[in-house]
């Protein structure tokens, strides 16, 4: 199987600091999803998959959207990665810390949102807390 394929249409991953083009959000997003999307898209993909609690208020009403995204805080494009890759909506999702720069709120929307979709899809954290331990699923692994 060409590896290329594998990633795209089976693994998501999520890097502890993900990389992104010296460009808008808007483009990040394209440029990762292969194709063009719009905001009004991308937010009724993430209502779909009730991930809009994570993503916040300001990320739905597009008060990021053509914002360069290194004028975006850690967190901020942390969370644009993890968007991403959850509306590609593989197999399997890998997270590398994904507690790295989110506050506590955000960390918590998480945590529910992977829980949930746990229960469907295969998990893989790489994490140094547990705050994922209480999910009980046997799709869930916790390194």
């Amino acid at each position: 199987m060409n590896q290329k394929v594998f990633r795209g249409e089976l693994i998501s991953y999520v890097e502890q600091e993900p990389k992104f083009w010296d460009l808008p959000v808007k483009c990040n997003f394209e440029m990762y999803l292969q194709q063009e999307i719009s905001l009004q898209e991308v937010a009724e993909k993430i209502a779909k998959i009730d991930l809009q609690n994570f993503m916040g208020e300001e990320f739905i009403k597009g008060d990021l959207w053509n914002k360069n995204i290194n004028e975006l805080s850690v967190g901020q494009r942390k969370k644009i990665m993890i968007c991403i890759q959850a509306i590609r909506d593989n197999t399997i999702l890998i997270f590398d810390e994904p507690n790295a720069a989110l506050d506590d709120i955000a960390i918590m929307e998480l945590k529910k949102w992977i829980e949930k979709i746990s229960k469907q899809h295969i998990i893989l954290i790489v994490s140094h807390d547990n705050v994922y331990n209480d999910i009980e699923n046997s799709l869930l692994y916790e390194i």
